[in-house]
Formats: C-alpha cells, structure tokens, sequence
C-alpha cells in the first residue's frame, strides 16, 4: 500500500505541479456544474410544491 502511494506520488511530482493543478481545476469545474444542478433542481421543486 506504502508502495503505491510513494510511486503516486512520485509520478505527480515527476509530472509536475501543472498535472496537480488540472486535476484541482477539473474537480472544482464538476463541483461547481454538480452544485449549479443541485440549485436548478431545488428551484423546480420549489416552483411545483408552491403549485400545490
């Protein structure tokens, strides 16, 4: 396990702080798109409750 982990972190670093960076960016894109989603979705049952 220790293994994996040091050579993970080996090719991150060997790859360079651009490849970590992407991968931030990458994840906060989706987090933001996913939150942007939760909001719509909380919108539009919001709207059809208020109906009833």
């Amino acid at each position: 396990m220790v293994v994996v982990v040091s050579r993970v972190l080996g090719a991150v670093t060997t790859a360079g702080a651009s490849f970590f960076d992407q991968a931030i960016l990458r994840f906060k894109l989706i987090w933001k798109a996913d939150s942007s989603r939760k909001t719509q979705f909380l919108v539009k049952s919001k709207s059809v409750f208020s109906h009833l």
